[in-house]
């Protein structure tokens, strides 16, 4: 008899957010945070200096943000944050490259997912272009959630609610895309997304496309698309 999968196994125990302080980065730094709570996960926030003077140290407030969301009273202690069962630590690395420092900083603290921005033109500050945030993503081995420049992503930074409707997930053989549909679901399942549309798409021939096992999700519903052209 075949074991069901478990698909409430919580999706994360660790979060490390990269940032570079742009608007890009504090985007998926509500991300980040919104993960957090759910999965009542530490998180991490670092930076890698760029040894520039005129560089500023300019962490996003995570007090100001969960009273924003309503989740702290106005001008809340710091010992308030720990309270809502997260921890957060702010880290500041010294090094040429990014890649480098928070593949040295994963060594010695373990976390499941990395959120960060990827940026798609040099700003001020990006030393999370793509050049770093493929790179660090592929070295990691973790799972990666970017959240690309200029795009508000699925959480909001006023107050925090989740707006998360259609979830695309490309699939193919190699590798097994299972773990992308279980992961899928139960991101969806954590952020109480009543209903919506995972839609699996397959570029190949119709024999090529590989057999996975949907999660049943209530109110969401699985569509399967199959077509051939330039991935």
């Amino acid at each position: 008899m075949t074991t069901p999968r478990d698909h409430s196994f919580p999706i994360i125990d660790g979060i490390l957010h990269p940032t570079d302080f742009s608007e890009g980065s504090l985007v998926a730094f509500h991300h980040a945070l919104k993960a957090a709570l759910i999965a009542q996960a530490p998180l991490a926030l670092m930076h890698v200096k760029s040894g520039s003077p005129d560089e500023r140290m300019d962490f996003p407030g995570v007090r100001e943000t969960l009273e924003r969301w309503g989740l702290l009273p106005q001008d809340s202690p710091p010992s308030a944050v720990a309270e809502l069962g997260i921890e957060v630590r702010k880290v500041v690395a010294s090094e040429a490259e990014p890649v480098r420092a928070v593949l040295g900083y994963l060594e010695d603290h373990a976390s499941d997912l990395i959120v960060l921005a990827a940026h798609r033109h040099e700003g001020r500050m990006a030393w999370l272009r793509n050049s770093v945030a493929q790179p660090l993503a592929r070295k990691a081995g973790q799972a990666t959630l970017f959240i690309p420049d200029g795009v508000a992503g699925f959480v909001s930074a006023a107050d925090g609610s989740v707006s998360l409707k259609t979830i695309l997930i490309p699939i193919t053989r190699t590798p097994d895309p299972q773990s992308a549909l279980e992961a899928a679901a139960r991101l969806v399942r954590r952020m109480n997304c009543t209903e919506g549309n995972f839609i699996l798409l397959h570029i190949g021939e119709p024999e090529t496309l590989p057999e996975v096992e949907c999660p049943e999700v209530p109110g969401w519903n699985w569509q399967t698309i199959s077509c051939t052209g330039d991935v």
